[in-house]
C-alpha cells in the first residue's frame, strides 16, 4: 500500500490530525508505526461503542499501525 493511501486511511472520519506532512514522514521513516487512540465514554461500552472504535483502529491497523488504546472510565 502506498504512503498516500495510508495517510487516506489514517485521516478517514477524523476530527483533528496532526500535520499531513508528519504522519508522511513517520510513514516513511517506519515500518510499523504506533499510534496512540483514546476514547472517554459517556456511558457503559456497548456493541455500539465496538463498532465505533472499531472502523478508527482497523483503519489504523490497515495503514500498518500499532494501536494503543486508552479508554477512560
Amino acid at each position: 500500500m502506498s504512503i498516500e493511501e495510508r495517510i487516506k486511511l489514517v485521516t478517514k472520519n477524523t476530527e483533528e490530525v496532526i500535520l499531513e506532512e508528519e504522519i508522511r514522514k513517520l510513514l516513511g521513516e517506519k515500518e510499523k508505526p504506533r499510534a496512540y487512540i483514546g476514547y472517554e465514554l459517556s456511558g457503559l461500552v456497548h456493541l455500539g461503542t465496538g463498532i465505533l472504535c472499531g472502523n478508527k483502529i482497523k483503519d489504523l491497523m490497515k495503514a500498518g499501525f500499532e494501536v494503543i488504546i486508552f479508554l477512560a472510565d
